[in-house]
């Protein structure tokens, strides 16, 4: 019985690994906000005040937002600062580039 558990427990640590990033990002003033997942196709989403929105990636979250502090953003449960706006003069929030040891 006991070699029967070992599938399961192997399975789990599979999914987690497949889905390794959560980002949440809890709006704290209403702006336009493009996603991008896994290197996929942007998404463009309005962020209103008080909303809360969830992503989970495999590989990479990228975050292009349209007004500067418009919310708080938590990844895999650890809040992260807000981006600065960068040399182009986006607001943009990469994951993983800002975790530690990346």
């Amino acid at each position: 019985a006991a070699a029967a558990a070992f599938p399961a427990d192997s399975a789990r640590p599979s999914k987690q690994r497949q889905k390794p990033y959560t980002l949440t990002a809890v709006f704290t003033k209403n702006t336009g906000v493009d996603v991008v997942i896994d290197g996929k196709k942007p998404v463009h989403l309005q962020g209103t005040e008080g909303k809360e929105l969830r992503w989970k990636a495999g590989k990479s979250i990228r975050l292009y937002f349209d007004q500067p502090d418009s919310a708080t953003i938590t990844v895999n449960e650890t809040q992260v600062a807000f981006p600065a706006r960068n040399k182009n003069g986006r607001l943009t929030l990469a994951i993983p580039n800002i975790l530690p040891g990346n």
